[in-house]
This record gives structure tokens, sequence and C-alpha cells, in this order.
């Protein structure tokens, strides 16, 4: 009698109608497509649901995470392997079979496109080609009609419809919807996943972006002088086959300045790092809109047309080639686990205000990339991002150290992977230790004292902010009177 194993059961399933059937609110489509993570609070969709072949896959976009139905039940549901199993219906749990978490990730390219996404690309092209106007949504994007035109974008009503291109050829039709109610982005085809746009260069250098229209906007400012991929977002991981082609060229890694973003630019690290490929990281671009939102490719290009956003692509090119990222000290390692754990909403600002330069961040993300930070010991603490920032590193790993059972300094220094010389200059700086006869320990309110450092940065920079919006008013002030009332 023949069992019905787990690799059986992940074929057929239906994943579509499981996700709703464990989150009724999340609504996805019997086709499958980009909904909400309602079990993750998501506002804006980020979670694709679709088919490879025959077998249905899921990616979060937001975490990077992916698989089919038996790691939907496992990683999200949170159910044990044994009762996944039970729930597919499987009569053999121990049997994960040839369907594996990342079989989609091994297509070495995206499908051709179906004549009917091919079909409305060309309607949508014919439409922009006889339009007397340019579409809002391109227009605030500093595409102009020629550019447009260049790189086959589309319209349809208010909707934008853009190319996918790898190797020259549309590998996916791409629509950019101008009511975002329930989504910006859908693809024309399903199943297609989420390809990066990939347009050609002359010269070995790749330039990676975040976003389909950054990319476009970078390769024709700079003429089309640089290989340029676009991820179709920060949460999304460079597909191999595109690793593999451009394995002999230096990438240059640019993302959004938001917590996304700086997530994005360690993961693509990480993964350049991991495949011997040559990078520099380019500084966060300090772009910033008049409603005050951080800015883009697309924003300078709008404002200071192709020349200006050329020029700093190419400084900031050269200002990521003049890095050397150095051995990191305890300051270093602060930024760096400020970066890597939970503080990526204003890690780089809080850097900043620490007294950190920007070469010392640059050289805590390559260190994060090459895997040279052990944060694991300090996690332990659960202390804050900003009274890590406040602290003395080696301060922090004696610490945990001293709480693993050290009794001595240099039982410590050893746990720490410190000099025993700066074990001691740490322990008679800091007040957190009591060393006496010989045995070290923790004071008993050490732990008070390192998030009281926290409530003292906060403060120091609620300080710092309102002097400085004091001194603003008095300018103000003064210019009133000076000038007259126009002024007040």
């Amino acid at each position: 009698m023949s069992t019905t194993t787990l690799t059986q059961r992940i074929e057929e399933c239906n994943l579509p109608e499981m996700v709703n059937r464990y989150f009724p609110d999340a609504d996805v489509p019997q086709s499958g497509g980009l909904v909400q993570a309602v079990w993750r609070g998501d506002r804006n969709p980020s979670f694709s649901v679709f088919r490879r072949g025959e077998v249905w896959f899921w990616k979060d976009h937001a975490t990077g995470e992916s698989g089919n139905c038996y790691h939907f039940l496992t990683q999200i549901v949170g159910l044990k392997p044994r009762e996944a199993a039970k729930a597919l219906g499987a009569e053999s749990g121990s049997d994960v079979g040839h369907v594996r978490r990342t079989e989609w990730k091994r297509v070495e390219a995206p499908p051709a496109p179906s004549d009917a996404a091919l079909t409305k690309l060309r309607t949508a092209q014919a439409n922009l080609a006889r339009s007397p106007d340019m579409p809002d949504d391109l227009r605030r994007r500093g595409i102009t009609r020629e550019d447009a035109m260049a790189y086959g974008i589309g319209v349809i009503g208010k909707d934008i419809v853009l190319p996918i291109y790898q190797h020259g050829e549309v590998v996916a039709v791409k629509i950019r919807k101008h009511d975002v109610s329930r989504g910006k982005y859908r693809y024309a085809d399903k199943g297609v996943g989420s390809p990066p746009i990939h347009l050609a260069g002359k010269r070995r250098i790749v330039l990676l972006v975040e976003g389909e229209f950054n990319a476009i906007a970078a390769h024709a400012a700079t003429g089309g002088e640089y290989h340029v991929i676009g991820m179709p977002g920060a949460g999304n991981t460079i597909p191999s086959y595109l690793l593999g082609e451009h394995k002999n060229k230096k990438w240059y890694i640019h993302a959004d300045r938001d917590r996304a973003g700086r997530q994005a630019k360690i993961r693509w690290a990480r993964q350049l790092s991991e495949a011997g490929v040559p990078y520099a990281l380019m500084p966060f671009d300090t772009f910033t809109n008049s409603d005050g939102t951080a800015g883009d490719f697309c924003d300078r290009l709008r404002v200071t047309g192709k020349s200006g956003l050329r020029e700093y692509i190419q400084s900031a090119m050269a200002w990521a080639d003049s890095q050397r990222p150095k051995k990191l000290g305890p300051k270093g390692k602060a930024v760096a686990y400020a970066i890597e754990s939970g503080g990526m909403d204003s890690t780089y600002r809080a850097a900043i205000d620490t007294g950190a330069s920007r070469e010392l961040v640059i050289s805590a993300y390559y260190a994060i990339a090459a895997g040279d930070v052990d944060t694991a010991e300090v996690k332990r603490l659960a202390v804050g991002v900003r009274a890590v920032l406040r602290s003395n590193w080696n301060e922090l790993l004696l610490v945990s150290a001293v709480l693993r059972g050290a009794s001595t300094v240099q039982e410590a220094a050893r746990l720490a992977g410190v000099a025993t010389s700066t074990a001691y200059r740490v322990v008679r700086e800091s007040r957190l230790f009591v060393l006496s006869s010989g045995v070290l320990r923790l004071i008993g309110n050490w732990r008070q004292i390192i998030l009281a450092r926290a409530s003292e940065f906060t403060q120091a920079m609620v300080s710092h902010r309102a002097a400085w919006i004091s001194a603003f008013v008095s300018m103000w002030l003064s210019f009133s009177m000076v000038f007259g009332s126009g002024f007040g």
C-alpha cells in the first residue's frame, strides 16, 4: 500500500486557499498576486503568492523569506513540522521531498511573457505615442517623453506599463497603478515572481539600485555607460543568474535612505561578498524633497536634470572607491550593532549624532556583510540601540562575560575577546564593575545605568533640537524687526 508523501501534498496544495483559510483578511486571489501580510500588520502589500510550473510558492518581500505551502505552515502559521505535515494530509511526515524552499529560485531566467502581456505593452506604448500630454506619474519622476519611449514605457488610462528587460529582451510586463488603494504594482502575467530590470551598459561596472524607475533614471542620465540593475523592491535578493553573469564586474550598491534601504544594502552586500564579487557601497543620498521626504534618483532627475544626476552618481561612486574599510574599534562595533539590530530607522542619523563619521558607518556595513561583527553577546543584554551607541563596546562585552560566569578580569577578557590590558582599563573607567581581591563582579544596578545612558542620550538630543529651534526663531524675529512684518 503506497503512502502519500509530503512532496506529493506540497505539489497538490492550493496555497491561495490555504492562506485565506488561516488568514481570511489576506484575501488572496485564486490566481495569486501581491497582498498584505495581515499576520504582521502589513499596511502595504508585500507578500507574493505565485506558481512555478505546477507548484505554488510565496515570498515575503519585507523580510526576504520564501518557501512553499509547507514552509508557510511552519514559518508563518507556526506549526511544528509534524503538525504541518499532518495539516497537509501527508502520511509520511519525514519526507520533505524534491520541492524545496528555493526551488523557484533555481530558474535561470524568468519565463517569456505571454502574447496577451506583450499585446497590452504594445497598446500602452501606442497610447503614449499618440497622447499630447505626459502622465503625471512619469513627469514627477523626471522622465521625459523621449526617454519613456526609448525605454518602451506606455500608458493605459492613468496606469504606467513598464517592460522589464533582461539581456535586451522583455521578460515581464509590470503595471504601476495610479490608484494604489490595493497595491502599487501588478504584473500582466501571473506567477512571474518579481524579476529585476537589467539595462545593459558599455563598461564593466554594475550599478545596483532600488526600483525600476530609479534604474531607468540612472541609465538615461549616464548615457548607458553602466550596467544598471533595478531591484523591484528593497526586500528582494539578487537572482543567482545575474550574480553569475556579472561576477567579473565591479558592483556599486545604492539604496534608498530609509529602514528598508539600509537592510537592503546589508543583504545585497552580503550576497556579493559570499559570491566573491567585488563591490563598493555608495553613500545614502542626502537629497531631500520639498515636503521633507528622502529623495531618490528620480527626484534628483526631476530637479537637477540628467547632468545633475550623472554628476551625483559619478561622485558617489568615486567616494565609494576612496573608502578603505578599517578594523572596527569599540565605537565602530557599537554602530554596527545599531545597524544590524532594530535601530534601522535612525542608525545613520544616530551614528552622526554620536560623532561617528560617514567612513565609520561604511566600515560597519562592510564588516557586517563580511560577517566580521559578532553582536550575539551584546544582544543577550537586551539593551537599547541608543544605550549601546552611548556605551563602550568592550564594556558591554565584559558585562556579558561576567554574566556568563567570568570571575576575574583575565577570564572576562578571554571570553570577551579583548586584551587583558584593555579589560583592566575598561573596568577601571566603568561604573558597572566592582573588582575586589581579584574577583570581578557587576554592581547591583548595572542594567539601570546602561538604560539611563539611553535616556541621557535622548534628553541630550531633545535639548540640542530645542536649542536649534530657539536660535532659528530668534533669527526669524530679528529679520522681522529689521525688514518689517512681511517676515513675521
